[in-house]
C-alpha cells in the first residue's frame, strides 16, 4: 500500500484494507461518503460502507451524531407549533433497532400536508405510511427545540435528551449501555404505555376458567 501525492490511497493489485488504512478510516467517520471515496479511491462505496459495518459501527448512526450538534433554526411560533403537534399527534420514545436503542420522534397523521410542513420545517426526517419521524441522535436538536413549548411530553423529552447526552460523552456510542440508560430506557416505555391499556388482556381460556369458577352459564363462541 502506498499514499499518492493527495495523500490518498493507493493500493497494489488485490491488497486488502490495512491497519493504517482501518485507524484513517476510523478518524474520518465524520465526513461525507464522496470525501471518504476520494480518500480510498481505489475502493468503491459498497467496499466502504462494509469495512464501516464489519468495524462494527453504523455509518447511519455516525451522520446523526454530527446531526445532533446543530441547532434547528426556527422562530420561537414554529416550535410551539410542532411542540403541540407532537403532544398531541405525536409520540417521543426509544425503541430498538438492530440491537441498538434507538431513540424517536414522529408524528403520525392523516393529512400529508402536515407531516410535510413538519419535515420541511426541521430540514430532515423521512415521511412513511402516514407518519414523519426522525431517529437515533438526530432528534436532539427537534427535542431542544420543542421542549419549552411542550406540556404532555416534556418528561419524555428529558430523559430522551438525557439519553443522548449520555451517549454522546462516551468514547464510542457503540460502548455497552450503563445502568443509568437502561433505566431511562423503561421509563419512557412506562410513559408511553396508555393507562387503560396497562393491563394484560386475558386469553379467552382464562375468560371462560374464571366463568366456569364463578358459575356463570356462558359457553365459548361456536366452532372453538
Amino acid at each position: 500500500m502506498m499514499r499518492d501525492t493527495l495523500g490518498r490511497f493507493v493500493l497494489g493489485h488485490g491488497e486488502e484494507w490495512t491497519d493504517e488504512m482501518k485507524q484513517s478510516l476510523l478518524t474520518n467517520l465524520d465526513k461525507s461518503l464522496e470525501d471518504l471515496e476520494r480518500l480510498f479511491p481505489d475502493k468503491t462505496r459498497r467496499d466502504i460502507l462494509n469495512k464501516i459495518r464489519y468495524l462494527g459501527i453504523s455509518y447511519r448512526m455516525v451522520k446523526t451524531i454530527e446531526i445532533a450538534r446543530k441547532r434547528l433554526e426556527l422562530s420561537e411560533t414554529d416550535k410551539a407549533y410542532i411542540a403541540g403537534i407532537v403532544d398531541g399527534e405525536g409520540t417521543i420514545r426509544i425503541s430498538i433497532t438492530d440491537g441498538l436503542f434507538d431513540p424517536r420522534v414522529s408524528v403520525a397523521n392523516s393529512m400529508e400536508e402536515l407531516l410535510h410542513w413538519v419535515k420541511n420545517k426541521i430540514g430532515y426526517g423521512f415521511i412513511s405510511r402516514r407518519e414523519y419521524y426522525c431517529n437515533d441522535y438526530a432528534t436532539k436538536p427537534v427535542l431542544e427545540a420543542i421542549r419549552p413549548y411542550l406540556i404532555l411530553k416534556r418528561r419524555h423529552a428529558d430523559l430522551v435528551l438525557e439519553f443522548i447526552s449520555l451517549r454522546l460523552s462516551r468514547k464510542r456510542w457503540c460502548e455497552a449501555y450503563t445502568a443509568r440508560e437502561i433505566e431511562i430506557v423503561e421509563e419512557v416505555k412506562k410513559l408511553n404505555v396508555k393507562p387503560h391499556l396497562s393491563q394484560r388482556i386475558p386469553t379467552q381460556k382464562e375468560v371462560m376458567e374464571y366463568m366456569k369458577i364463578n358459575q356463570l352459564n356462558i359457553s365459548a363462541p361456536s366452532g372453538e
